[in-house]
């Protein structure tokens, strides 16, 4: 198979596009496939080197979320947006030979009004299948349902105009649509009454399973590593250590969290962090994004990872962090009734806590410490299955049934 991955959010080694983006680079080649990126036209060298990324592609939309723009200028990003993307991708269509896939890892509004003039035009006379994946949507969930609609938003009603416009190339699979997790998933699909395939998200980023005595280390590392955003319970991460550490001012625990920035709270004020967290030795901070193999030695040193989420960015949304930890056997604190807590039924172990409570947060960490050996011998247990269902073998099998790859090498799941 011969795929064209074209992902604009490609840049740098901020967020996660670039972890997510080297495994399917790396892996479809381990499997035999051939595999080739397109990129932001501001790409560091380092990725054109280790990825042969070809920077071509507009500034990512998703790097623009919150930059404090009116709704007028959002809305015009819209067109703007699709046809830079159009023109690029175009381009390159007509320069090269077929390929079996294009893969868009995160699509957005902004990406699929020039995806579905590309499928309508120059891609109708090819065999190449178009994968469409989707990560977030503009929708609402009801608490006590559970039902997911469309909000409000004009995003949602461009979004709901341009799939059904799609119905034909989605219906006949020409155009393949893909979610994760599987909560956005479910929740995608019938919304939009089309097929829609859950797509576990690939994850390479392995550890050794690290030997122990029988009973939980003298000190424990409980770790957050994603971006510091009120979206993320930074917020409430930083309230809960404070109140844990004052409580037991003699636990060991230590705590290692990634904090770049201050970041705007769901109030609209701004968020910096709290000094008894600076001067508490038991607290590491980090005040800079991962590079090279940084992120997988820090893996190997945490014991537990902290996922804070709120419920209104991620009862639908996926983590891949969360990802990562489960595939390497290690414990989770994430909110109740989230898609996290779902996955880790099934793939992990750990301690839920209920959305924005600070109170049930403390307890979480609290009973994570006083149950660490058995939660953690749980989530050993499972990690082998969480490799299997998080992996490009069975990406890849679900996008393409009944086909084989070219060649499968070096250790597997």
């Amino acid at each position: 198979m011969k795929w064209l991955i074209v992902e604009d959010a490609l840049r740098d080694s901020k967020g996660h596009w670039y972890e997510y983006l080297r495994t399917f680079y790396h892996e479809l080649r381990r499997l035999g496939d051939e595999s080739f990126l397109l990129s932001d036209r501001a790409t560091e060298p380092f990725i054109i080197s280790e990825l042969g990324a070809c920077p071509v592609l507009p500034q990512s939309i998703w790097r623009r979320t919150n930059d404090g723009a009116g709704a007028l200028r959002r809305a015009a990003r819209i067109p703007s947006h699709a046809w830079r993307t159009y023109r690029a991708v175009r381009s390159i269509l007509r320069e090269e030979s077929e390929y079996d896939v294009i893969f868009v890892p995160t699509v957005s509004v902004h990406h699929l009004l020039a995806w579905a003039v590309l499928a309508k035009g120059l891609l109708r006379r090819r065999k190449t299948s178009l994968l469409l994946m989707f990560i977030i949507l503009p929708v609402d969930v009801d608490a006590s349902t559970g039902r997911a609609a469309w909000d409000r938003s004009p995003t949602s009603f461009l979004l709901k105009i341009l799939l059904q416009w799609l119905r034909p190339e989605i219906r006949s699979g020409r155009v393949l649509l893909g979610a994760e997790p599987l909560t956005l998933q479910r929740a995608f699909a019938e919304l939009i009454q089309l097929p829609v395939k859950s797509l576990p998200q690939p994850v390479h980023c392995y550890i050794p399973l690290r030997s122990h005595t029988g009973g939980p280390p003298r000190r424990i590392s409980m770790a957050c590593y994603g971006a510091a955003r009120a979206e993320k319970g930074s917020d409430l991460l930083q309230h809960a250590i404070v109140e844990f550490l004052t409580a037991y001012p003699t636990s060991d625990t230590r705590f290692i969290l990634r904090w770049v920035e201050d970041f705007v709270g769901d109030d609209g004020r701004i968020v910096r962090m709290d000094p008894r967290l600076k001067a508490d030795r038991r607290v590491v901070l980090l005040d800079h994004f991962f590079v090279g193999d940084e992120y997988s030695e820090a893996l190997a040193q945490t014991d537990v990872m902290i996922l804070p989420y709120r419920l209104h960015s991620y009862r639908l949304r996926g983590s891949r962090v969360a990802l990562e930890a489960m595939v390497n056997g290690i414990p989770l604190i994430a909110p109740r009734e989230s898609s996290i807590a779902e996955q880790m039924n099934e793939y992990g172990a750990g301690v839920l806590f209920e959305d924005g409570n600070v109170a049930s947060l403390v307890e979480a960490i609290v009973s994570m410490h006083r149950d660490f050996g058995a939660v953690r011998r749980q989530a050993e247990a499972r990690r082998a299955a969480a490799r299997a269902e998080f992996s490009i073998e069975r990406f890849r099998s679900i996008v393409f049934p009944g086909t084989l790859p070219a060649r499968a090498s070096g250790p597997q799941p």
